[in-house]
């Protein structure tokens, strides 16, 4: 009986650190930019990410139909960032904001039609 326990146990101690070594990485800290769509139906809006004002590397960009609200992750090692806000097939130019800490969370709003939007923070 004393050697099924001990088995037992190896098969345990096993288990545990196999376990430990498949885990998947923890995804580091980092913050949300929340968007919401409220523009007219069909209206298609899109946010980039970048820390340069520039735009040449993006960290993230998303887009969305009306109606229907995204968000982009930047990561923790950005210590601050810039967003661009367009929307597609309009005649109005692109809106820049920025740059914005990386110490929390914020959240965006389009209104308005393909012609005539605007963003508003949440």
């Amino acid at each position: 009986m004393k050697s099924l326990s001990n088995f037992s146990c190896l098969v345990l101690f096993i288990a545990i650190i196999l376990s430990i070594a498949y885990v998947p990485p923890i995804i580091g800290a980092g913050h949300h930019v929340w968007v919401h769509n409220k523009l007219a139906p069909g209206t298609r809006a899109r946010v980039d990410a970048s820390d340069t004002l520039d735009f040449v590397m993006v960290i993230d960009e998303e887009e969305s139909t009306a109606h229907k609200g995204f968000n982009l992750w930047i990561p923790e090692n950005y210590t601050k960032f810039w967003l661009e806000f367009w929307v597609y097939e309009t005649t109005k130019d692109a809106k820049y904001r920025g740059p914005y800490n990386n110490t929390q969370d914020y959240c965006w709003r389009f209104h308005g039609s393909e012609d005539f939007w605007d963003i508003n923070t949440c």
